[in-house]
């Protein structure tokens, strides 16, 4: 089966080009929205380039749910989303098949506004936000006190959240950072918003070994393994308690979600 390409088909949108002087909001240079084909076998949410890629000048996505974009746009985790059920649907039947040339030198704020501008135009996206209490985590202090170590030199250039995988499991090692951004990682993990109730400040280096949960792992479609007694390390939950001294408490959690309040399923297309 044939995925459609819509790399030749890109046409302009009217004032494509943006001029910061005018107060315009950024527009992509050209843009294509369109059904996916049906028929696609392609993978489903498969989105890249944009400022910071390896292709900033282009974004391309294929069999898109159109959460998928929103959360791209007003840089979102998933549960910051409030939605119909249907704006979380991908794949060759549900989703949608999105080309944009970005103009040379856009920051990435400016990308996020296009991509805001170009959901308005094309799918008549209307959102607001609000803050509402949902089931999540709070990070506490373990029964024996933090085992995380204070930095002490400043901190190395890079990544600041460089993640390998070794065997079935996870390592992490975040230096030179605050819980904030771990609490910020653990999120990306456990899919529900997580406040940090640690009371520790400044800057730690934190290393942490552990199991993915099994919801994780479906939800990236990664295979359901154990540890083994050669590589005997612990699920998540107990590694946070006896590497790092602290714990996670299921508890409902204030978060600032996004509400969309109305979109098109079907868009405007070229």
């Amino acid at each position: 089966m044939r995925a459609v390409s819509l790399v030749g088909s890109l046409v302009l949108i009217t004032g494509a080009s943006f001029a910061q002087s005018s107060g315009e909001q950024p527009a992509f240079d050209a843009a294509s929205v369109k059904r996916s084909n049906p028929e696609s076998t392609a993978m489903a949410n498969n989105c890249h380039g944009g400022p910071g890629t390896s292709d900033p000048g282009l974004l391309t996505c294929t069999n898109s749910a159109l959460a998928q974009l929103i959360t791209e746009a007003y840089s979102l985790k998933f549960y910051e989303l409030v939605s119909p059920e249907w704006v979380l649907q991908g794949g060759g039947a549900e989703g949608y098949d999105v080309v944009a040339r970005i103009p040379a030198g856009t920051t990435r704020e400016q990308y996020r506004l296009m991509l805001q501008r170009l959901l308005t135009e094309r799918f008549h996206l209307a959102v607001h936000h609000e803050t509402k209490d949902m089931p999540g985590y709070v990070l506490l202090l373990g029964k024996g006190g933090p085992k995380v170590t204070p930095s002490a030199t400043a901190p190395p250039p890079g990544a600041r959240v460089p993640m390998t995988y070794v065997n079935a499991h996870i390592r992490v090692s975040l230096p030179h950072s605050p819980i904030t951004s771990f609490v910020s990682f653990l999120t990306t993990q456990l899919w529900v918003p997580i406040a940090d109730e640690t009371g520790l400040r400044g800057d730690y280096d934190i290393t942490l070994d552990f199991m993915p949960t099994d919801e994780w792992r479906a939800k990236v479609n990664w295979p359901a393994t154990a540890a083994t007694e050669a590589d005997p390390v612990p699920i998540l939950f107990v590694a946070i308690e006896e590497q790092l001294g602290l714990k996670l408490e299921k508890r409902r959690v204030p978060a600032t979600v996004l509400v969309v309040d109305h979109a098109d399923k079907v868009p405007v297309e070229n």
